[in-house]
């Protein structure tokens, strides 16, 4: 073969190529079509079979499904020769056809995503139907990814060059898009335009490998902008390239100054990012927890850290994306479960012994104030006295601890519209003497503003609001031992009543911030009980309140407290004392403590009253069926027969004879209406002697 003829064979070789790739250039661009006019599935498959038909010299084309919900591949459109030629059709196409997993040639390269080019099914067999319509000579199968295939057949046997096969794999997949485009169609008809759009771009990217990848980063850029963390990506040496939005936010507008330094200047020991770069890049990725970070303000906050290196394509490194999560929510509600978690084991200790030191603080107070009946010496008065204010406070701290134990009843039976600036004028006045005299005294002076809302009413217990205000003000003057200023606000928004109090004190610590509600918690030493603020915090969380605090050393702290807004003006009704005079009346006591049993008898007799008394709870029933009383005190808790009991008891026979429970666990029951049970009113040991009379006085 001579130079001419050679030169002659290699022109008619690339005039071939060429209109090869005339052919797929055109075949594209009809495919390309189809893409502006939102057809259905179907009938995007359809026309597509259609366009190969017209476009190629094969003879057959279908297309098949996956079909989800039969779990196999179902026949969606197929086009032949003679129907291409408007000729009369020998057979017909089996619409309902269905290609079980693994039994053929389709499922096989669905299964594989490999396709397949069959050039003579006689030298390379196909496993066939019975009734297969169509018996090809030549075969090509290519998977349409994560949607079906797409077969090609002809009756004569024909060469796949590798250049026709990649050809015919590229235009698979973009088969694969249109058909996937058809189907986002119709799924989501309300976001058309969008998927015309991403169909679009994604048919440029594959002629335009620089446009995919400038696509795809607009995509990251505005992820990364729009996460809650920080986000940070680095290059491969750790600089900082870029920060999103909430790093931003997080760091402030200075942040962006960064870009081009390590992030170790975020750090507040820097050498924590330095030390997790090593570790990253021998373990691939490294979640830090509570670590600490600068605020633009100077001050440290807690996050957890998440560093990760990106791989290039050769193994190497890309960069670096570094996560930062603001933990501070998370942060508060863990405390906030401790904290509860805290009272509610305190509560439980509370509750099992408040009950015996009542009991022994109802034995001194009831021995002491009987003497101080017979005691004339001023000095034995003075220290009896002295005796019965430390049992009284000996009681109130243990009221305080059974706060926690969460058994004080319902708190809307105690809780109502109040007058919140009312509560803070009281609690100035009641606390004057402690940041005015008491100071003043000693030559220093507390400055005390009110800046109160003309209104302001919550849903709340007055007694509980004034033990509350009244706490955080004592604690803002022992703050202020050299004098300073006190200001003490109200206000409200759409749900709260706000109350704001600001010292110009010592301040907190952070370390010391995070502790002023734990139970027993005080910087005061051994003179200071430490369960004021844990009360405070106890109690307005029962309300649904909130306690905000914010404080510096040497800066003063503000305590912000935050309560459900009243929605009406029901006012808490007045106590009124129906004194009446004393006259003899028959009272049963019952308490199973003989020392208890015997303080009560005595105190009872000296009001002018008959009193049958017995520690046995089965004796006083037999006293209840057989004799007429007009008033019964009953201890609660009692072996065998129960102040319960007792109560029912009296009312089934005498239903107008007043029952009072004497108990140590009485603060636990005192709001409560427990009328239906037969009790019209419960006293908390330690029970004085006044109050005893009070009650005796009302119900006789």
């Amino acid at each position: 073969m001579n130079i001419e003829e050679l030169l002659r064979n290699e022109l008619l070789e690339v005039r071939r190529k060429e209109v090869e790739k005339t052919g797929v250039l055109t075949m594209l661009y009809r495919l390309m079509e189809l893409l502006p006019q939102k057809l259905g599935v179907k009938r995007t498959c359809e026309d597509l079979v259609r366009i190969i038909m017209e476009e190629t010299d094969f003879e057959n084309c279908s297309i098949a499904l996956w079909d989800a919900k039969e779990k196999c591949l179902s026949f969606v459109a197929g086009f032949g020769l003679p129907e291409l030629l408007d000729e009369e059709v020998s057979f017909t196409y089996h619409r309902d056809l269905k290609f079980s997993s693994g039994r053929d040639v389709a499922s096989r390269v669905f299964e594989s995503c490999e396709p397949i080019f069959i050039e003579d099914t006689k030298d390379q067999p196909i496993p066939r139907k019975s009734s297969a319509v169509v018996n090809p000579a030549c075969l090509v199968c290519l998977p349409l990814p994560d949607l079906g295939v797409i077969n090609m057949s002809a009756s004569h046997p024909r060469k796949f060059s590798e250049e026709k096969q990649r050809n015919w794999v590229l235009m698979g997949s973009i088969i694969g898009q249109l058909i996937s485009a058809a189907l986002m169609n119709e799924r989501l008809c309300d976001a058309n335009h969008s998927l015309e759009l991403q169909v679009d771009l994604k048919t440029k990217a594959l002629e335009e490998r620089n446009r995919e990848l400038l696509h795809t980063n607009q995509i990251l850029e505005k992820i990364i902008d729009h996460v809650p963390e920080g986000v940070c990506l680095l290059d491969a040496n750790g600089v900082l390239l870029r920060i999103n939005r909430s790093m931003v936010k997080f760091q402030g507008e200075d942040a962006a100054a960064a870009i081009g330094a390590s992030p170790a200047v975020f750090f507040q020991d820097p050498q924590t990012f330095n030390d997790l770069m090593a570790q990253v890049s021998k373990s691939e990725q490294k979640l830090l927890l509570d670590v600490f970070m600068i605020r633009p303000e100077g001050k440290s906050q807690q996050v957890d850290v998440f560093l990760a290196r990106l791989p290039d394509e050769g193994g190497g490194t890309k960069g670096y994306i570094l996560v930062i999560y603001d933990v501070t929510e998370k942060k508060a509600f863990s405390e906030h479960l401790l904290r509860t978690e805290k009272l509610a084991a305190l509560g439980t200790m509370a509750g099992g012994v408040a009950h015996d030191f009542n009991n022994m603080l109802m034995r001194v107070l009831g021995n002491t104030q009987l003497l101080m009946l017979h005691v004339e010496d001023e000095l034995t008065r003075s220290r009896l006295q002295n005796i019965e204010s430390a049992v009284r406070d000996a009681a109130q701290t243990l009221k305080r601890l059974q706060t926690f134990a969460g058994k004080e009843g319902n708190d809307n039976n105690i809780a109502g519209a109040v007058d919140v600036n009312q509560v803070i004028r009281e609690v100035v006045e009641l606390t004057r003497p402690r940041w005015k005299d008491s100071l003043e005294k000693h030559g220093y002076t507390i400055d005390l503003t009110l800046n109160l809302a003309p209104s302001c009413s919550a849903h709340v217990s007055p007694s509980d609001l004034r033990e509350v205000v009244t706490s955080i003000i004592l604690n803002a003057v022992d703050a202020m031992a050299s004098g300073g200023a006190l200001q003490v606000g109200t206000g409200c928004d759409e749900d709260h009543a706000i109350i704001e109090i600001h010292d110009t004190g010592c301040g907190m610590t952070d370390d010391v911030l995070r502790r002023i509600f734990d139970p027993f918690f005080s910087t005061k030493g051994v003179s200071n009980s430490g369960l004021g603020l844990c009360v405070s915090w106890n109690l307005i969380n029962r309300h649904k309140g909130e306690i905000q605090v914010s404080s510096e050393p040497g800066k003063g702290s503000r305590f912000r407290i935050l309560l459900p807004k009243a929605r009406n003006h029901q006012k808490f009704p007045a106590i009124s004392d129906n004194h009446q005079e004393l006259g003899s009346r028959r009272v049963l006591l019952v308490d199973d403590d003989e020392e208890i049993l015997r303080l009560l008898r005595d105190m009872i007799r000296m009001s002018g009253h008959r009193v049958d008394a017995t520690t046995s709870g089965k004796e006083a029933l037999n006293l209840i069926e057989k004799e007429e009383f007009d008033l019964v005190f009953s201890d609660m808790g009692m072996p065998v027969v129960s102040g319960w009991e007792i109560a029912r008891k009296v009312k089934e026979k005498s239903p107008l004879v007043p029952v009072i429970l004497v108990t140590g666990w009485g603060h636990q029951y005192e709001e409560e209406d427990l009328s239906r049970q037969g009790i019209d009113l419960v006293l908390s040991k330690p029970l004085g002697y006044d109050k005893l009379k009070a009650i005796l006085q009302k119900y006789l």
